[in-house]
């Protein structure tokens, strides 16, 4: 009996212990979506909960949709630390639990957030050279997707009623092929150096496309 129990030990520990392992897709991206986010952590570094906490560099994907819509206004979807980190939204999305109605100057959105840095994907500061693309990101309290750091690259997003900009980076951004729709504020929001290409952006609070500093370059809008 005790052998027996012994066994049945062992085998809930191997399974906890598989149940919290990382997850990888055939061409070797790490894994995200909601059970792992939510239930385990997704990979080493991350606990479970929001934000899906990225600290290694790499390729990583969403495999489901992110539902932040019972978080609190100041919880970020996925937050980056690290440089050179690709995140492929698989044609999902990350939703948010914030609403907007009305379009331009009379856009109103709520709730919303008092986290400078809260979004549906967040760059801190040294987390240069961050790229997301193929997927939605809509509803969040604050940011779509936001970069403090420098060399972001968004392709193929579209980030729609967000409570603050649709996409904001720094130095050095590019944003291609997407599309930025009644945000509360700044649809697309770069600064000194960057590229926007190829973009649609209308019916946001602020400025369609905010360039700050010098030396950025708009074209095909």
């Amino acid at each position: 009996m005790r052998a027996n129990l012994h066994v049945v030990r062992m085998l809930i520990s191997i399974a906890t212990i598989i149940t919290a392992a990382p997850v990888f897709a055939s061409d070797g991206q790490l894994e995200i979506n909601q059970a792992c986010a939510v239930n385990t952590g997704c990979f080493t570094g991350d606990a479970p909960g929001f934000p899906v906490t990225i600290t290694t560099p790499g390729s990583y994907r969403l495999t489901g949709s992110l539902d932040l819509s019972a978080e609190g206004v100041n919880v970020s979807g996925i937050a980056v630390s690290v440089p050179a980190v690709t995140i492929d939204l698989g044609g999902f999305h990350i939703a948010g639990p914030t609403s907007c109605s009305g379009s331009g100057a009379s856009i109103s959105c709520s709730p919303s957030s008092t986290g400078v840095g809260a979004a549906g994907v967040q760059f801190t500061i040294n987390a240069t050279a961050g790229v997301v693309q193929n997927g939605i990101v809509r509803n969040m309290t604050n940011f779509g997707i936001l970069s403090q750091a420098t060399g972001l690259r968004v392709q193929d997003v579209t980030a729609i009623h967000n409570g603050r900009d649709g996409i904001a980076g720094k130095q050095g951004s590019l944003v291609v092929n997407s599309v930025s729709i009644e945000n509360g504020q700044d649809g697309i929001d770069v600064n000194t150096g960057s590229v926007v290409d190829g973009v649609t952006a209308i019916g946001n609070g602020s400025n369609v496309i905010r360039g700050q500093g010098t030396a950025s370059v708009v074209t095909r809008t």
